[in-house]
Order: structure tokens, then C-alpha cells, then sequence
């Protein structure tokens, strides 16, 4: 739980954020794979879920200072965990969300 800036760049230097990205883009892509309509035409379907997953990368950032914000004082003036904890919720909620995809129909 990193609770000053300094502590944010230790998470990063360490890959926990980056590793943690690339397994989950790992999963995502493969999950993708398997359930395209169309194995022998995926180029289409594929553009579909890249336009799907580029709206995040619009939103958060928009998000993040309101959520550093959350339960900021005069001493702490960021709340790292807030994010964190948000960015954590998320990743369940998507893990969750794709429970019910058994397969390709």
C-alpha cells in the first residue's frame, strides 16, 4: 500500500505493477482468441476489442486525481491507497465479469 510518491516508485521499480499488467493483457488476449466468432477471419474482431480497451486509458486518468484526493491532508497531500485499492476492486470486478464466458458458442 504505498502511501507517499516515493513509495509509488518503489511498486513500479519492482515490476509488481508491470508484471501484474502483463499477465492480465496475457489472459485477456487469450481469452480473446478463443471465443472470436470467426477463427479465420479475426483481424475484424480483434480491431473491435482494441477499440473496446482504449476508453480506459482515457477514463482513469481523469479518475486518479479524484481518488488521490480522497482522504488527503495537510501531511499527506495524495492518497496512493485510495487508488491502489480502486485499481485493485477493478481488476476482481473484471475477473468476476468473465466468469460466465464458457467458451465458444
Amino acid at each position: 500500500m504505498a502511501t507517499t510518491y516515493p513509495m509509488f516508485l518503489v511498486a513500479v521499480a519492482v515490476a509488481v505493477m508491470g508484471i501484474g499488467q502483463g499477465v492480465y493483457f496475457a489472459v485477456d488476449y487469450a481469452l480473446i482468441m478463443d471465443v472470436l466468432p470467426d477463427q479465420q477471419n479475426p483481424a475484424k474482431d480483434l480491431g473491435i476489442m482494441n477499440l473496446a480497451s482504449t476508453p480506459p486509458s482515457s477514463v482513469v486518468p481523469a479518475i486518479a486525481p479524484t481518488l488521490l484526493m480522497v482522504g488527503a491532508r495537510a501531511t499527506n497531500p495524495q492518497n496512493f491507497a485510495a487508488l491502489f485499492l480502486a485499481g485493485a476492486a477493478s481488476a476482481v470486478l473484471g475477473a468476476l465479469l468473465i466468469l460466465p464466458i464458457k467458451g465458444v458458442k
